[in-house]
């Protein structure tokens, strides 16, 4: 009896010390999904992270940054903020080339943005969210497919974490030295993306205010002064964040939440849902939060620290639902600050799943979906690239050392070696067209979204007046014409 009894205790402790293990090693694969895509991203189906006119003008500078870093040579002028390509030019020192350097600031941000999500979960309730963060981001689409582009938005979403983190930890310890990383993450973030700025009112107002509570009120008063004032010759130095500041706030309408359709320096844009209901992607888009709708329910379990995180985000929601531009890159640098906000709802939620015994097929269905969805929406990202550098290739097997008119694809040229002289139908008009120059342009593509445009209208001009040789027609109704 006492042996059948020490043996049932052994295998009791054995078991409990197996799911111990389990558990400790799950805890760690929302950081390790990412790292696997990305292995798999690159060797299995050739993607370089570069995808869309952003991406390789990000490049482009980060390669200008290094140049002038070394040489002295000083970098052309860059309308979007500086952070995002001087990391990855900085980073290219340690030998890896700029755009291995750029990925990997995107994926360092990726894991780091998960970690300081879980971090920040982990202080304000004192529970562990990374199966949450797993389900929610680490296998949803939309948000990681983030940490596998050359672009800004992942690495200002990391930023804005480490700034929340800072940010409550500076409520609950009145730390200076937490007061400046508050500072110092939103300074980063803000010279990272610009359109940031809604979801930094919050944290570093209410930081300043509860660190001058306990100042005289001269002192508040003369530094109240001094941030102005800095505020102040920072913007008057900031041309670009002015006139885009300007530009999108002048914008800014509250008839834009309902509208579909947006006639803006951007061409026409037409949308498959308003602005109202699109800025709620980051709680039900199945790219971002498939489970979104199973948490509704669930809502009554949100506290004053939910409401507190959904106030910094929704500061920034309203903000993208007046303006005439709709795109689901925008939510990626709010989506974690939401999830947050919901984790008491899915911790209620999974509480519920528990008590029934469906939290494994709960678990498993949910990977299962996102994975679907997420192999079928990358093939579109894939296509894209794939096209992008078909274009590129047939125009560098055609191109010697003239002139190339172009437009949307012509940014990524320098990424793969074409450095002639381009000439974009966006930025100028063109009264007069260079004989013997490259063409390439997909008119069934931009006729409609241009077609007011001076895109259409340098088009429209350089048929009347030239004759065009057609060299290749490519995927999609691209062309790559030679001017007569």
């Amino acid at each position: 009896m006492m042996h059948w009894k020490r043996e049932r205790l052994i295998m009791h402790n054995s078991n409990t010390f197996r799911q111990i293990s389990i558990q400790q090693r799950t805890k760690w694969l929302y950081l390790v999904v990412p790292v696997v895509l990305l292995f798999f991203g690159t060797l299995q189906i050739d993607f370089n992270g570069l995808y869309g006119q952003d991406s390789h003008t990000y490049l482009s500078f980060a390669k200008q940054l290094k140049t002038e870093w070394i040489s002295g040579n000083k970098a052309a002028s860059f309308f979007w903020p500086k952070g995002y390509s001087a990391s990855g030019a900085a980073l290219s020192f340690t030998g890896l080339s700029v755009l291995w350097s750029l990925r990997i600031v995107s994926l360092l941000s990726l894991i780091g943005s998960l970690f300081m999500a879980r971090s920040i979960i982990r202080f304000v309730w004192n529970k562990d969210g990374s199966l949450f963060i797993m389900l929610g981001a680490a296998t949803q689409i939309y948000f990681v497919r983030a940490g596998f582009l050359v672009m800004s938005d992942i690495l200002t979403a990391f930023l804005i974490l480490a700034m929340i983190y800072a940010y409550i930890r500076f409520l609950k310890e009145s730390s200076i030295s937490w007061l400046l990383a508050v500072f110092c993450f939103a300074a980063l973030a803000f010279f990272t993306r610009y359109a940031c700025v809604p979801l930094l009112l919050i944290p570093v107002g209410h930081s300043v205010i509860h660190w001058l509570k306990r100042r005289t009120t001269i002192v508040r008063i003369c530094i109240l002064a001094m941030l102005s004032g800095l505020a102040a010759v920072f913007i008057y130095w900031n041309n670009n964040l002015l006139i885009e500041s300007a530009y999108r706030l002048g914008n800014w309408s509250l008839g834009h939440f309902f509208a579909m359709e947006f006639v803006s320096r951007d061409g026409i844009a037409n949308n498959s849902v308003p602005n109202v209901l699109y800025i709620f992607g980051n709680f039900l888009h199945i790219g971002y939060l498939s489970i979104g709708l199973l948490l509704v329910p669930f809502y009554r379990s949100l506290d004053k620290n939910s409401f507190r995180f959904l106030l910094i985000a929704g500061i920034y929601l309203l903000f993208l639902g007046g303006i005439e531009t709709q795109n689901y890159r925008f939510l990626v640098v709010s989506h974690l600050l939401v999830l947050i906000a919901m984790f008491p709802a899915f911790d209620s939620c999974f509480e519920w799943l528990k008590k029934r015994k469906l939290t494994s097929v709960f678990v498993i269905v949910v990977v299962l979906f996102n994975g679907a969805f997420g192999v079928y929406s990358f093939r579109k990202t894939l296509a894209a690239h794939r096209l992008e550098k078909e274009v590129v290739m047939a125009v560098k097997v055609e191109a010697k050392n003239e002139s190339i008119y172009s437009f949307f694809v012509d940014q990524s040229f320098p990424s793969y070696g074409i450095n002639n002289r381009v000439n974009n139908f966006f930025m100028a008009d063109y009264d007069t067209f260079e004989k013997g120059a490259l063409v390439v342009f997909n008119e069934t593509q931009f006729k409609e979204q241009w077609k007011n445009h001076r895109v259409m209208r340098n088009w429209n001009r350089l048929k009347d007046q030239c004759d065009l040789d057609t060299l290749q027609r490519l995927t999609d109704n691209w062309y790559i014409y030679r001017i007569r």
